[in-house]
Protein backbone atom coordinates (compact mmCIF):
# COMPACT_ATOMS: atom_id res chain seq x y z
CA UNK A 1 0.00 0.00 0.00
CA UNK A 2 2.86 2.33 0.80
CA UNK A 3 4.62 1.49 -1.95
CA UNK A 4 1.93 2.08 -4.05
CA UNK A 5 1.08 5.95 -2.78
CA UNK A 6 5.18 6.30 -3.46
CA UNK A 7 5.12 5.31 -6.83
CA UNK A 8 1.63 6.24 -8.01
CA UNK A 9 1.19 9.49 -5.89
CA UNK A 10 -2.59 9.00 -5.19
CA UNK A 11 -5.14 6.87 -3.45
CA UNK A 12 -6.78 5.89 -6.39
CA UNK A 13 -6.19 2.13 -7.89
CA UNK A 14 -5.05 1.39 -4.39
CA UNK A 15 -8.43 -1.13 -3.89
CA UNK A 16 -7.88 -2.92 -7.39
CA UNK A 17 -3.91 -3.27 -6.94
CA UNK A 18 -4.36 -4.83 -3.69
CA UNK A 19 -7.74 -6.91 -3.75
CA UNK A 20 -6.54 -10.29 -4.73
CA UNK A 21 -4.36 -10.13 -1.56
CA UNK A 22 -7.09 -8.83 0.60
CA UNK A 23 -9.77 -11.37 -0.68
CA UNK A 24 -8.05 -14.47 -0.19
CA UNK A 25 -6.99 -13.43 3.85
CA UNK A 26 -9.78 -11.82 5.26
CA UNK A 27 -12.17 -14.55 3.42
CA UNK A 28 -9.92 -17.26 4.81
CA UNK A 29 -9.98 -15.47 8.81
CA UNK A 30 -13.18 -17.85 8.85
CA UNK A 31 -10.54 -20.15 9.97
CA UNK A 32 -10.06 -18.19 13.33
CA UNK A 33 -13.85 -18.46 14.04
CA UNK A 34 -12.96 -22.39 13.77
CA UNK A 35 -10.11 -22.01 15.80
CA UNK A 36 -12.07 -20.30 18.63
CA UNK A 37 -15.12 -22.78 18.29
CA UNK A 38 -12.55 -25.83 18.45
CA UNK A 39 -10.11 -24.03 21.40
CA UNK A 40 -7.12 -23.54 19.55
CA UNK A 41 -7.84 -19.71 20.13
CA UNK A 42 -8.90 -18.46 23.78
CA UNK A 43 -11.33 -15.71 22.95
CA UNK A 44 -14.81 -15.35 21.88
CA UNK A 45 -16.71 -17.25 19.09
CA UNK A 46 -19.49 -14.26 19.13
CA UNK A 47 -16.89 -11.44 18.72
CA UNK A 48 -14.39 -13.20 16.74
CA UNK A 49 -17.37 -14.02 14.39
CA UNK A 50 -18.79 -10.70 13.94
CA UNK A 51 -15.25 -9.13 13.12
CA UNK A 52 -14.49 -11.45 10.55
CA UNK A 53 -17.94 -11.73 9.14
CA UNK A 54 -18.23 -7.70 9.47
CA UNK A 55 -14.82 -7.52 7.07
CA UNK A 56 -15.53 -9.92 4.49
CA UNK A 57 -18.99 -8.51 4.00
CA UNK A 58 -17.36 -5.12 3.49
CA UNK A 59 -14.69 -6.50 1.09
CA UNK A 60 -17.29 -9.06 -1.09
CA UNK A 61 -20.82 -7.21 -0.67
CA UNK A 62 -19.52 -3.48 -0.91
CA UNK A 63 -16.18 -2.59 -1.73
CA UNK A 64 -15.60 -5.70 -4.57
CA UNK A 65 -19.87 -5.16 -6.02
CA UNK A 66 -19.66 -1.75 -6.20
CA UNK A 67 -17.03 -0.57 -8.54
CA UNK A 68 -17.98 3.16 -7.95
CA UNK A 69 -17.16 3.48 -4.53
CA UNK A 70 -13.32 2.11 -4.58
CA UNK A 71 -11.34 5.13 -4.91
CA UNK A 72 -13.23 6.57 -1.81
CA UNK A 73 -11.17 7.92 1.22
CA UNK A 74 -13.28 5.81 3.32
CA UNK A 75 -12.06 2.63 1.44
CA UNK A 76 -8.73 3.65 2.13
CA UNK A 77 -9.50 4.22 5.58
CA UNK A 78 -10.53 1.06 6.86
CA UNK A 79 -7.63 -0.54 4.66
CA UNK A 80 -4.95 1.32 6.59
CA UNK A 81 -6.94 0.24 9.91
CA UNK A 82 -7.26 -3.08 8.83
CA UNK A 83 -3.54 -3.40 7.92
CA UNK A 84 -2.67 -1.68 10.75
CA UNK A 85 -4.30 -4.02 13.10
CA UNK A 86 -3.70 -7.20 11.40
CA UNK A 87 0.46 -6.58 11.93
CA UNK A 88 -0.09 -6.00 15.64
CA UNK A 89 -2.47 -8.42 16.12
CA UNK A 90 -0.41 -11.35 14.48
CA UNK A 91 3.16 -9.86 15.57
CA UNK A 92 1.72 -10.17 19.01
CA UNK A 93 0.44 -13.97 18.82
CA UNK A 94 4.02 -15.01 17.01
CA UNK A 95 6.41 -13.55 19.85
CA UNK A 96 3.69 -14.84 22.11
CA UNK A 97 4.33 -18.30 20.75
CA UNK A 98 7.68 -17.67 20.92
CA UNK A 99 8.09 -16.86 24.41
CA UNK A 100 9.64 -13.48 23.47
CA UNK A 101 7.29 -11.15 23.55
CA UNK A 102 8.73 -7.53 23.35
CA UNK A 103 6.68 -5.77 25.46
CA UNK A 104 5.67 -2.59 22.58
CA UNK A 105 4.58 -5.44 20.55
CA UNK A 106 2.23 -6.48 23.63
CA UNK A 107 1.19 -2.57 24.64
CA UNK A 108 0.53 -1.83 20.74
CA UNK A 109 -2.32 -4.33 21.12
CA UNK A 110 -3.94 -3.44 23.94
CA UNK A 111 -3.73 0.06 22.98
CA UNK A 112 -3.43 1.01 19.18
CA UNK A 113 -7.38 -0.66 18.72
CA UNK A 114 -8.69 2.63 21.23
CA UNK A 115 -7.87 4.65 17.72
CA UNK A 116 -8.23 2.13 15.06
CA UNK A 117 -11.56 0.61 15.48
CA UNK A 118 -13.66 4.02 15.76
CA UNK A 119 -11.09 5.05 12.94
CA UNK A 120 -12.46 1.42 10.52
CA UNK A 121 -16.16 1.95 11.64
CA UNK A 122 -16.15 4.98 10.49
CA UNK A 123 -14.57 4.31 6.99
CA UNK A 124 -16.94 0.96 7.32
CA UNK A 125 -19.81 3.40 7.38
CA UNK A 126 -19.25 5.94 5.40
CA UNK A 127 -18.03 3.28 2.67
CA UNK A 128 -21.74 1.79 3.12
CA UNK A 129 -23.23 4.97 3.07
CA UNK A 130 -21.40 6.23 -0.12
CA UNK A 131 -22.65 2.57 -2.22
CA UNK A 132 -26.81 3.50 -0.86
CA UNK A 133 -27.29 5.48 -4.12
CA UNK A 134 -25.47 2.99 -6.71
CA UNK A 135 -27.34 0.50 -5.16
CA UNK A 136 -30.57 2.02 -5.16
CA UNK A 137 -29.95 3.34 -8.86
CA UNK A 138 -29.42 -0.39 -10.56
CA UNK A 139 -31.31 -2.16 -7.78
CA UNK A 140 -28.65 -5.01 -7.17
CA UNK A 141 -29.05 -8.44 -5.08
CA UNK A 142 -32.64 -6.87 -4.67
CA UNK A 143 -35.82 -9.47 -5.69
CA UNK A 144 -38.60 -8.00 -6.32
CA UNK A 145 -42.29 -8.72 -6.34
CA UNK A 146 -43.95 -10.67 -8.19
CA UNK A 147 -41.71 -14.03 -8.50
CA UNK A 148 -42.17 -17.81 -8.53
CA UNK A 149 -40.56 -17.88 -4.54
CA UNK A 150 -43.24 -15.13 -3.24
CA UNK A 151 -40.48 -12.93 -1.48
CA UNK A 152 -38.96 -9.72 -1.47
CA UNK A 153 -35.86 -8.44 -1.13
CA UNK A 154 -34.34 -5.09 -0.98
CA UNK A 155 -30.55 -5.04 -0.48
CA UNK A 156 -30.53 -0.81 -0.71
CA UNK A 157 -32.96 -0.95 2.88
CA UNK A 158 -30.82 -4.15 3.90
CA UNK A 159 -27.41 -1.75 3.83
CA UNK A 160 -29.78 0.87 5.90
CA UNK A 161 -29.97 -1.79 8.23
CA UNK A 162 -26.81 -2.88 8.93
CA UNK A 163 -25.44 0.63 9.29
CA UNK A 164 -28.40 0.95 12.21
CA UNK A 165 -26.99 -2.76 13.82
CA UNK A 166 -23.18 -0.84 14.39
CA UNK A 167 -25.09 1.70 16.99
CA UNK A 168 -25.96 -1.82 19.54
CA UNK A 169 -22.97 -3.72 18.30
CA UNK A 170 -19.80 -1.37 18.34
CA UNK A 171 -20.34 -0.41 22.19
CA UNK A 172 -20.52 -4.04 22.92
CA UNK A 173 -17.36 -5.04 21.06
CA UNK A 174 -15.65 -1.83 21.84
CA UNK A 175 -15.66 -2.09 25.80
CA UNK A 176 -15.55 -5.68 25.62
CA UNK A 177 -11.72 -5.06 24.23
CA UNK A 178 -11.25 -2.44 26.68
CA UNK A 179 -12.13 -4.87 29.48
CA UNK A 180 -9.59 -7.15 28.12
CA UNK A 181 -7.00 -4.25 27.73
CA UNK A 182 -7.64 -3.43 31.64
CA UNK A 183 -7.13 -7.18 32.75
CA UNK A 184 -4.01 -7.53 31.12
CA UNK A 185 -2.37 -4.23 31.45
CA UNK A 186 -3.80 -3.62 35.02
CA UNK A 187 -2.91 -7.05 35.75
CA UNK A 188 0.28 -6.23 35.49
CA UNK A 189 0.56 -3.67 37.42
CA UNK A 190 -1.26 -4.95 40.31
CA UNK A 191 1.12 -7.89 40.03
CA UNK A 192 4.37 -5.67 40.62
CA UNK A 193 2.93 -3.94 43.83
CA UNK A 194 2.29 -7.15 44.93
CA UNK A 195 6.40 -8.07 44.38
CA UNK A 196 7.10 -4.60 46.02
CA UNK A 197 5.11 -5.16 49.24
CA UNK A 198 6.65 -8.38 49.45
CA UNK A 199 10.39 -7.34 49.08
CA UNK A 200 9.33 -3.36 50.53
CA UNK A 201 7.02 -3.76 53.79
CA UNK A 202 4.92 -0.64 53.39
CA UNK A 203 2.68 0.78 56.49
CA UNK A 204 1.46 3.88 56.35
CA UNK A 205 -0.41 5.00 60.24
CA UNK A 206 0.71 1.53 61.34
CA UNK A 207 -1.67 -0.10 58.74
CA UNK A 208 -0.58 -2.04 56.00
CA UNK A 209 -1.13 -0.97 52.43
CA UNK A 210 -2.97 -3.54 50.13
CA UNK A 211 -1.79 -3.91 46.73
CA UNK A 212 -3.85 -1.62 44.36
CA UNK A 213 -5.18 0.74 47.23
CA UNK A 214 -3.57 4.35 47.21
CA UNK A 215 -2.37 6.30 49.81
CA UNK A 216 -1.66 9.80 50.18
CA UNK A 217 1.41 9.29 52.28
CA UNK A 218 3.86 5.45 52.46
CA UNK A 219 6.05 4.66 54.41
CA UNK A 220 8.70 2.18 54.52
CA UNK A 221 8.98 0.59 58.29
CA UNK A 222 12.13 -1.11 58.76
CA UNK A 223 11.71 -4.28 61.28
CA UNK A 224 13.99 -3.17 63.48
CA UNK A 225 11.54 -0.45 64.59
CA UNK A 226 13.38 2.15 63.11
CA UNK A 227 12.05 5.75 61.81
CA UNK A 228 10.48 4.92 58.35
CA UNK A 229 11.68 6.09 55.23
CA UNK A 230 9.47 8.38 53.43
CA UNK A 231 8.55 7.74 50.03
CA UNK A 232 7.52 11.14 49.10
CA UNK A 233 10.17 12.20 49.90
CA UNK A 234 12.58 9.70 48.51
CA UNK A 235 13.76 9.82 44.36
CA UNK A 236 11.53 7.80 42.34
CA UNK A 237 14.97 6.41 40.89
CA UNK A 238 16.52 5.22 43.66
CA UNK A 239 13.27 3.49 45.06
CA UNK A 240 12.89 1.77 42.40
CA UNK A 241 16.95 0.71 42.24
CA UNK A 242 16.64 -0.98 45.81
CA UNK A 243 13.93 -3.37 44.94
CA UNK A 244 15.48 -4.05 41.51
CA UNK A 245 19.28 -5.21 43.64
CA UNK A 246 17.19 -7.75 45.69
Amino acid sequence: MVRFYIQKGTHRGLFRSVQKTLKFFQTFALLEVIHCAIGIVRTSVLVTGVQVSSRIFMVWFIAHSIKQIQNEESVILFLVVWTVTEITRYSFYTFNLLNHLPYFIKWARYNFFIILYPAGVAGELLTIYAALPYVKKTGMFSLRLPNKYNVSFDYYYFLIIVMFSYVPLFPQLYFHMLRQRRRVLHGEAVLWRQTLCQMLPVRTGGAHICPGTPSPHLSLLPPSGQPGIDIESQNMSTTVGSVESH
